[in-house]
């Protein structure tokens, strides 16, 4: 499983660095994470909005939204650094879904990338949705809507990571 979670990291190498990825922002708010998805040119993107408290993920392009959710004090987006491989996970539960972006270190070439997968089911690193370039929006961005979280609470959120990253948690599932 380690094999697998570095070649999905050290896989990012594929494309150079880009500047001025589009994003779904509003101009008023802080881009935590955008990219445009390689599988179907869609748009992902993690947005602030800290005068309200409020941080959005919003995934299609500026004529349609395919999924737009708010995250508030109330309701909040999890945020989760690996410390082996220093991808920050931004992560939560909507419905039956399970929605992941893993959003790699600032180094030459690396890429983003986006899981899909149903609630309670282990993360499949061999299958993931690349991003055309690089996303180094401000993902260590703080404000109420982003709680930021360990290992042990991920997995009891429903966030079921491989072996390889799970470090807290001895059982397998």
């Amino acid at each position: 499983m380690r094999r697998v979670l570095l070649a999905v990291v050290f896989g990012f190498l594929a494309y150079p660095a880009v500047a001025g990825e589009e994003n779904l922002c509003s101009s008023h708010e802080v881009e935590v994470v955008a990219c445009t998805l390689e599988t179907n040119n869609q748009v992902l993107s993690i947005c602030a909005d800290d005068g309200l408290g409020k941080t959005f993920y919003r995934l299609g392009n500026e004529k349609h939204l395919e999924l737009e959710v708010e995250f508030s004090g109330q309701h909040r987006i999890m945020r989760w650094v690996d410390p082996a491989t220093y991808v920050t996970f931004f992560g939560f539960n909507k419905g039956a879904h399970t929605y992941i972006v893993g959003v790699p270190q600032e180094v030459y070439g690396a890429r983003s990338f986006s899981f899909v997968q149903k609630v309670g089911s282990r993360v499949d690193f061999n299958a993931p949705a690349f991003c055309t370039s690089p996303s180094f929006g401000e993902k260590s961005f703080i404000n109420e809507a982003i709680k930021d979280v360990g290992h042990s609470v991920m997995n009891d959120e429903g966030f079921f990571l491989p072996q390889a990253v799970n470090r807290d948690k001895q059982e397998t599932r």
